[in-house]
């Protein structure tokens, strides 16, 4: 039988390095949540490109220094959070949760062990998505029963 509570090296996330990247619509909310997260003693770096990303852009750009790392953590912004959070999961081995209250935020963390944290500028005030990344990084994962769960997410669908 299989120790649940053994966490695996790919599903840690041990970090002060987080990576930021949005469309159009979050571009703003982003560079300020970049702010505080250096407040704080974060190493936040917002990812840009010569012109707007597109949502689906913004999440790539997040999902490729995620794959690259196991110790940085992903936020993705968007108008809603939606279409990012969709672009993002499309990825193997990403868990990008979309948060929106406290218990989103403190669930994407502690079941869900989210390494991508995707959010609303349209939904959300700057202060409250900073709330929310504060519980986000300050809430550790729960490992056991939700490891296989996790897993799970990367099995094949039996697609045909």
């Amino acid at each position: 039988m299989p120790n649940n509570n053994k966490q695996p090296k790919a599903l840690t996330i041990l970090t002060k390095k987080i990576i930021l990247a949005s469309d159009h619509a979050a571009a703003d909310f982003i560079q300020e949540i970049s702010e505080y997260l250096k407040s704080t003693g974060y190493e936040a770096t917002i990812l840009k490109a010569e012109t707007a990303f597109t949502y689906s852009e913004a999440a790539d750009a997040v999902v490729s220094h995620v794959h690259a790392s196991t110790h940085v953590l992903g936020i993705a912004c968007c108008g809603t959070g939606l279409g990012i959070s969709m672009r993002a999961n499309r990825h193997k081995g990403i868990r990008a949760t979309l948060i929106h209250d406290a218990f989103t935020a403190e669930m994407a963390a502690l079941h869900s062990h989210a390494n991508i944290i995707c959010m609303g500028s349209r939904v959300l005030t700057v202060e409250q998505a900073c709330a929310l990344l504060d519980i986000v990084l300050n809430t550790p994962f729960e490992g056991g029963r939700h490891i296989p769960r996790l897993e799970q997410l990367d099995a094949p669908t039996g697609e045909k």
